[in-house]
């Protein structure tokens, strides 16, 4: 059955859930040559984009990509916490909170890791 969700929000929600879930099953292959720094600083800019959303499903999908982001950035291109950060900080001036949260669930993710 199709979907029930308006020609724009609802696809909009779907694509940032799509691209969030995509690069986290990326960042889990073992065997994958990791996307150019460039590619993942577009995923940055559009989940960015999403982060203040006014449908919530839209930013929570954002966030996710964002901790998708970070977690990519440690893990496939060997950046440290602060650099993977620095990605998204324009989401620390905007929403504080969120920017914390992307902050603590990367961490957590990394730890559970070790």
């Amino acid at each position: 059955q199709p979907r029930k969700s308006s020609a724009v929000s609802g696809n909009n929600i779907e694509v940032v859930g799509w691209l969030a879930e995509s690069i986290g099953r990326e960042r889990k292959m073992e065997s994958v040559n990791p996307m150019q720094e460039r590619s993942l600083l577009v995923a940055f800019d559009l989940f960015l984009s999403f982060a203040n959303h006014r449908e919530q499903n839209c930013r929570k999908n954002a966030t996710d990509g964002l901790v998708q982001c970070v977690l990519y950035s440690v893990e496939k291109l060997d950046k440290d916490m602060a650099q993977a950060m620095n990605m998204c900080s324009s989401v620390k001036k905007s929403n504080p909170n969120v920017w914390i949260s992307i902050q603590e669930r990367a961490q957590t993710i990394l730890r559970q890791k070790q």
